[in-house]
Order: C-alpha cells, then sequence, then structure tokens
C-alpha cells in the first residue's frame, strides 16, 4: 500500500508542476533495457518536462520495465515490474536543425521481486532504492532518441539464495542498467 500512495504522490506533484509550468512538453518513450549481466527487457517512460531558462530544462520521469533476471545463465521467474520516479535536468546544446540532450536525475528505484528457479517459496521482495541516472541524447523536432545509465546499488542484505548460504543475494539483485528509448514530444515546449 505503501508503493501505490508513494506513486499517487509522485503523480500529483508531477502534474501540478506541468499545470502551472508557462512552458511545457510531456514525453513519452519507449525502448530496451539492458544489465549487462543477462537481464533485458522493455521500457516506458512519461515524462512531464518544464522549460524554466534557456536552455536548461526540468522533468520528472516515471519509467516502468521489465527486466528479465538471470543467475549463472538460469533465468529466475519475477513478479511485479521495475518502476522509478525521477527529477531531472536536462540541458540543451542548440544546433541549426536538432538539439543535443545532457542530462542528470536521481529518484527512487524499485526492482521487482525474483524467484529461485528450483524452490518456488525462495524469492527475494521487491525493494526501494536511491539511484541517479546521466542522460545523453538528441532531439530532431517532436522526436528525441535517449540514452540512460540508471546506477542503482544492489541488494545489500545476504540470503541463502538457490540453496548456497555463500551467495549473496547481491551478486543475484544487481540493479543498474542501460536503457535506450525513442521519445515522442508532445506540446512541444
Amino acid at each position: 500500500m505503501n508503493l501505490l500512495k508513494t506513486l499517487t504522490l509522485s503523480l500529483l506533484l508531477m502534474l501540478s508542476g506541468f499545470v502551472f509550468s508557462q512552458e511545457h512538453s510531456l514525453s513519452v518513450a519507449a525502448g530496451y533495457v539492458n544489465t549487462g549481466y543477462g537481464g533485458q527487457g522493455p521500457v516506458i517512460h512519461v515524462e512531464p518536462v518544464f522549460k524554466n531558462a534557456d536552455p536548461f530544462k526540468v522533468g520528472f520521469r516515471c519509467e516502468i520495465s521489465k527486466i528479465a533476471k538471470t543467475y549463472n545463465g538460469q533465468s529466475l521467474r519475477t513478479r511485479g515490474v521495475d518502476f522509478s520516479v525521477s527529477p531531472n535536468v536536462q540541458y540543451f546544446i542548440d544546433k541549426t536543425n536538432h538539439q543535443y540532450i545532457l542530462g542528470f536525475g536521481a529518484g527512487v528505484f524499485s526492482r521487482g521481486s525474483f524467484f529461485n528457479p528450483d524452490d518456488q517459496d525462495d524469492f527475494l521482495a521487491t525493494q526501494l532504492f536511491c539511484g541517479f541516472y546521466p542522460r545523453v541524447g538528441v532531439q530532431y523536432k517532436q522526436m528525441s532518441i535517449i540514452a540512460e545509465y540508471n546506477i542503482v546499488p544492489g541488494l545489500a542484505r545476504r540470503s541463502p539464495f538457490l540453496g548456497d548460504s555463500n551467495i549473496s543475494s547481491s551478486s543475484i539483485g544487481k540493479n543498474s542498467y542501460l536503457s535506450i528509448k525513442a521519445a515522442f514530444n508532445f506540446f512541444g515546449a
């Protein structure tokens, strides 16, 4: 229930800023996530962007992904989705007919719970983490291509996961990931 309250509050804050901003746009993106250690999957995000002073813009990203998790080449069954909510600052470098994007964001990340494939009762539950990400991209008119590397700490506690008490859950629950997305910007600020 706390997760629902957090998402609801985040959505209300996001919408209030969107309403009171003089110039704003809404970025809707879809793409691909890769963890670099076997996890991959689709990602979507919705991000209101507020123009406060040229060439800076402030955004509030709400992202949902379904990252398949693996351990020693074996797929782990996941429950739920991964999500993040995070404010960010973007710097736009204007060129003749396009803009380069440099940005940085920080926020709350949640990784979906995952199960031991050999024992369906053995799982690590969903947890919240604080993380950050650098962003680079290019924008042409209303379309953007964005790459972000989300740096999120792994699980810190130890768990007798997969029947081996020497395996820490941090070796299974690595959370950082690269996302590459194509975005369309509505309202055009």
